[in-house]
């Protein structure tokens, strides 16, 4: 199901210098998701403005419906919604 995001993932870790480690977490990792679960993706960045300011790199997951900026204390997550009905929470 998640096949080819992970692949883009791969690539976009190995081309990004901004990029430290990108890590799959929640029900996918564990394998407890469902028809509903969303796919959380944690990359870890010592420079997060280029995640979170320039969020052209969503775009390369799907066409984009929408996208909203969420702050947890010291971590800040984008989540997105995309047109083939994947949620991605980065």
């Amino acid at each position: 199901m998640y096949k080819q995001i992970f692949k883009k993932l791969k690539e976009i870790g190995q081309h990004t210098s901004d990029i430290e480690c990108i890590l799959v977490v929640g029900s996918v990792a564990t394998g407890t998701n469902t028809i509903g679960s969303d796919l959380d993706i944690m990359i870890i960045t010592a420079n997060k403005s280029f995640l979170v300011q320039d969020k052209s790199f969503i775009g390369y997951f799907g066409i984009v419906i929408n996208s909203k900026i969420e702050y947890y204390r010291a971590c800040t997550s984008i989540r997105v919604w995309y047109q083939d009905e994947n949620e991605i929470e980065f």
